[in-house]
């Protein structure tokens, strides 16, 4: 696990945990977000991406919605558990 990576390489911050797939089950969206979900670097999440028939520019935007949704339900988790205190 500890390798050399190239300096130009943007890791996202993952792990994310668990997020439900709010995209409907089947659509690129959802296999998109599921590849986001198990982690990896930016640019291996954009060629999963590609793979799945997706646009470079679509991948990227795809990536910046799954991140602010993500960081929206651990927010979320965190609230209810303050909340319960």
């Amino acid at each position: 696990m500890n390798q050399q990576h190239p300096s130009n390489v943007h890791y996202l911050p993952l792990p994310l945990g668990s997020a439900p797939n709010p995209f409907k089950a089947g659509t690129r969206k959802a296999v998109c977000f599921e590849h986001f979900l198990r982690g990896g670097t930016r640019d291996e999440l954009i060629r999963k991406m590609r793979r799945t028939g997706a646009s470079e520019l679509t991948a990227r935007s795809w990536l910046g919605m799954f991140r602010l949704y993500c960081r929206g339900v651990r927010a979320g988790r965190q609230r209810e558990v303050r909340g319960s205190q």
